[in-house]
C-alpha cells in the first residue's frame, strides 16, 4: 500500500468494509473494483481500538490505504502537536469565522482550500487539534459562531457537533 499518497477518493465507512463480510461492504468493494482508473482511500470507523479488526476482503490494487479511527478512543495527550506550528493562529482563527459565515450563506464549500492549509496540512497549519477542541479560544468560538447562528439547535447539540 502506498501510505502517503493523495487518493482520488475517501470514502468514510463505519463498521463495514474491509472487517464485515456481505451487505454494504460487498457494494463498496465491487464499487472500487469496478473503478480501477480511480484510486480510494478508506476511512474506517471502529468502535474501540480495543476490539479486533481482521480484513474480510482482499484490497484492490486501486486502494492506497485503509485508516481506523474509534469512536471510543478520545484522548486529549494525542491532540497535542510538539513544537511550534508554522502558521499565524490569530489569522487562522479570523479564517474560520469566515468560512462558518460563508457556509451560512448558502451551498457549497468557500474557503476550502484555505482552511485545509489552516488546520489540515503540517506544513502550513496554524491550529493544533488541542487548538480546535480544547482550548479557551475554541470554546469563545464556538460560542460567538452558536449566538450567531445557533438559535435553531440547543447549545449542548451544537457544541457536541463542532467537537
Amino acid at each position: 500500500m502506498k501510505s502517503h499518497e493523495l487518493a482520488d477518493v475517501c470514502m468514510v465507512l463505519e463498521g463495514t468494509y474491509p472487517f464485515v463480510q456481505g451487505g454494504v461492504s460487498s457494494w463498496v468493494h465491487n464499487l472500487i473494483g469496478a473503478i480501477p482508473s480511480k484510486t480510494f482511500r478508506i476511512l474506517h470507523i471502529g468502535a474501540t481500538p480495543e476490539e479486533k479488526y481482521v480484513r474480510k476482503y482482499e484490497l484492490h490494487p486501486n486502494i492506497l490505504g485503509v485508516d481506523q479511527v474509534f469512536l471510543q478512543d478520545f484522548r486529549p495527550e494525542k491532540l497535542r502537536t510538539q513544537g511550534r506550528l508554522p502558521g499565524n493562529k490569530k489569522a487562522a482563527w479570523e479564517l474560520l469565522a469566515r468560512f462558518h459565515d460563508e457556509l451560512a450563506r448558502g451551498p457549497g464549500v468557500p474557503l476550502f482550500d484555505e482552511v485545509f492549509a489552516t488546520v489540515g496540512d503540517p506544513r502550513t497549519r496554524a491550529l493544533s487539534l488541542d487548538d480546535l477542541f480544547t482550548s479557551h479560544r475554541s470554546w469563545e468560538f464556538i460560542r460567538d459562531q452558536y449566538d450567531k447562528k445557533g438559535n435553531d439547535s440547543s447549545y449542548i447539540d451544537f457544541f457536541w457537533t463542532w467537537r
